[in-house]
């Protein structure tokens, strides 16, 4: 899940807690875009690691590979989902 997509969601009134916004919808958004910024963060150390010198680059390349299809992973994506569905409903009220 690209974090654009869910900020193209979050209206200014969710990200500044302007208006009358539902507190449990600006919840889950900010839920969503955490887990996947804590995904991005730890892909981008790993990485970081990998280019270093006398880095064990096997074990790395195991952690991100279980970084990419692990739970982290799998949280970030069904929190993303949940907010997006919500996000649908939520524009044709």
């Amino acid at each position: 899940m690209e974090l654009q997509a869910l900020y193209a969601i979050m209206p200014q009134e969710v990200l500044f807690h302007e208006g009358n916004v539902d507190d449990s919808r600006r919840a889950k958004l900010v839920d969503a875009l955490l887990a996947n910024v804590k995904l991005r963060h730890e892909g981008e150390r790993l990485i970081a690691a990998y280019i270093g010198p006398e880095s064990d680059r096997l074990a790395i390349l195991d952690d991100l590979i279980r970084l990419s299809d692990g739970p982290m992973q799998r949280e970030a994506e069904l929190l993303s989902r949940e907010v997006l569905a919500d996000s649908e409903k939520w524009q044709y009220r």
